[in-house]
């Protein structure tokens, strides 16, 4: 998770560095950079500093021991259950959850998804939220997967077990014999 909360901040201090160049020109713009300027969009100051508090209130949760990130998430759920904003969502799946120790895959999806549905959420947080989901998904499928094959083996070695069972039995009268 440590390298998740690394890789977001160094994400988002290149997003933020790459939206403060200005592609327009004096005069005519070009056409490329004008797509380029749209697609990027403006990312405004508050913006800039409200990401730059995420990731720093997510670097001070991964500094805290693991009893104190446990206490954080109790009242960032209780936090969330009563005011439910993207902040506290984020901070749930993104700085407290190494090993879906806070919210489980389910939840976390489902934060997420609600993160998603934000109107005024920056376009980098948006690619980094679908990319997260579409990786949780995927987890998710290999999970359920793994289960499948988890009770596809239990009801083999049983099947073994029957078999040795009665390879025991078919010994045990030969010797009588």
């Amino acid at each position: 998770m440590r390298k998740l909360i690394n890789g977001l901040m160094f994400l988002s201090l290149l997003s933020v560095q790459a939206c403060q160049v200005h592609t327009q020109k004096q005069g005519a713009t070009d056409g490329l950079a004008a797509s380029i300027q749209q697609d990027i969009g403006e990312v405004s100051h508050s913006e800039q500093m409200q990401l730059h508090t995420l990731i720093l209130q997510s670097v001070r949760y991964q500094k805290q021991n693991k009893q104190q990130r446990k206490l954080e998430c109790a009242r960032l759920k209780k936090s969330y259950a009563v005011h439910a904003d993207w902040h506290t969502a984020w901070l749930l799946v993104y700085a407290l959850n190494e090993n879906f120790s806070c919210v489980g895959l389910t939840q976390s999806l489902r934060l997420l998804n609600a993160i998603q549905q934000t109107p005024d959420l920056s376009a980098q947080l948006r690619w980094l939220n679908k990319n997260q989901i579409d990786l949780l998904a995927k987890l998710r499928k290999v999970q359920k997967a793994k289960n499948a094959l988890t009770n596809q083996l239990k009801k083999e070695n049983s099947k073994i077990e029957a078999l040795k069972a009665i390879e025991s039995d078919i010994k045990d009268k030969l010797d009588n014999e």
